[in-house]
Parts: C-alpha cells; sequence; structure tokens
C-alpha cells in the first residue's frame, strides 16, 4: 500500500500544466496608414517599362455616335508634352468594349489602363497584362492599382477606406467594396494585403454602410 501511495505521489509531482498560448488577432489601427488622396492614387506607379503619361479609365464601351463613353479616374504625367505620331494614336485609339473590374450595377461599365512613351501607346485592360505592366508591386500606386483592378473601391473621404501602408513583402490597403446591391445596398470595409507578387489577402471584413434600396 505504502508503495501504491509512492508512486502516485511521484507521478503528481511530475505532472505539469501545458498552456497553450492562443494568438490574439491583429487590431486595425487606422491611424498608421497614409491617407490614399484621389489625385496621387498613380503618382507613385513603379512599372516594368518607363512611360510618359498613363491614365486610369472607366468605360461603358461604345456610345450611340460611334465615340467611347468613358472619363479618366486617375493619371499621371503630362499629356501637353506628347508630339506627333504618338499623340495623334493617343487621340484615336479604339473604342474598347472591355476590361478589368467591370460590373453592370445600374449601367455596365469596366476599367483599363492606356499608358503611353514618345513611341507608343499601350492599352492593359486585363488583370494579366496589368500585372505584366506593374511588374513586381514596390510601390503605394502599385498596391492600391491592384485593389481598384480587382473590383475594390477607395472613398477618399474616409481613410478608413482609404488607406495605405508598407508592410513586410508588400503592403496593406483599406479600402471597401460593394457586397450586395438590393435592400440593403450594402459596402463593406476591407483590410487587405498584397504581397510584392500581386497576391490579394483579406485580413478583415466589417460592415462599412448599408443603404435600403436597389441598384
Amino acid at each position: 500500500m505504502k508503495r501504491l501511495v509512492l508512486i502516485l505521489l511521484v507521478l503528481t509531482a511530475c505532472k505539469k500544466d501545458t498552456v497553450v498560448p492562443v494568438e490574439q488577432p491583429e487590431i486595425l489601427d487606422v491611424g498608421k496608414f497614409t491617407k490614399v488622396e484621389n489625385p496621387s492614387i498613380l503618382l507613385s506607379l513603379k512599372p516594368t517599362a518607363a512611360f510618359d503619361y498613363v491614365e486610369l479609365r472607366m468605360s461603358s464601351g461604345q456610345g450611340p455616335e460611334g465615340n467611347e463613353l468613358y472619363f479618366v479616374r486617375a493619371s499621371v504625367g503630362n499629356i501637353t508634352e506628347l508630339k506627333g505620331t504618338c499623340l495623334d494614336m493617343f487621340k484615336h485609339l479604339p473604342v474598347q468594349e472591355e476590361g478589368f473590374a467591370g460590373d453592370c450595377t445600374p449601367l455596365c461599365y469596366f476599367n483599363y489602363l492606356v499608358a503611353v512613351t514618345e513611341k507608343e501607346v499601350r492599352i492593359y485592360n486585363t488583370l494579366p497584362a496589368l500585372k505584366s505592366f506593374l511588374g513586381e508591386i514596390d510601390s503605394e500606386s502599385d498596391a492600391a492599382l491592384t485593389v481598384v483592378a480587382n473590383g475594390y473601391e477607395f472613398d477618399f473621404n474616409n481613410k478608413a477606406v482609404a488607406g495605405v501602408r508598407k508592410v513586410s513583402n508588400g503592403y496593406e490597403i483599406l479600402c471597401k467594396k460593394r457586397v450586395k446591391s438590393c435592400n440593403p445596398v450594402q459596402y463593406d470595409q476591407f483590410w487587405l494585403k498584397v504581397s510584392t507578387e500581386g497576391m490579394i489577402t483579406i485580413k478583415q471584413e466589417i460592415l462599412y454602410s448599408t443603404l435600403d434600396a436597389c441598384i
């Protein structure tokens, strides 16, 4: 009996509590982000080839008179410095009928990029083409353009949905995206990680706004 008690005491003395650390979720601190401003969304672009002028267009394709219906969302460079054949090519680009980040609520539209050098005008209207233009994501504008091309949006009046910061192996972006189009129209806030390879990871998604309507 004494021997049994001794064995139990030894086993009890050797037993240790196992502490399993619980990984705490990272808390979003908007103050650590730089506000994305509309005029500057393309200012720090670092593409794979030099350019004189770049603009991001949102287009509805061909209009009733045969011209393209579009507006310039952002641009970088000086269009007034374009001359000769290059300027003529830029002014007479073929009407685009497809692009990236398209939608049809309530009107159909899509986006594409126009890049101009002294010798040529290039159009990037697919995600693979845009990725080849950007190459490594090594600037704030590269990261911002990547998320826009994948359907995310910025609200330039609110840094909580228009923020960017440099992190290890890429950038983090604060933006928004419409996730529901009817009763209600709902936008969520997204905290994204954009790697240097252009991969987008969702770190957090929460409700941003709702509107009792349909579009």
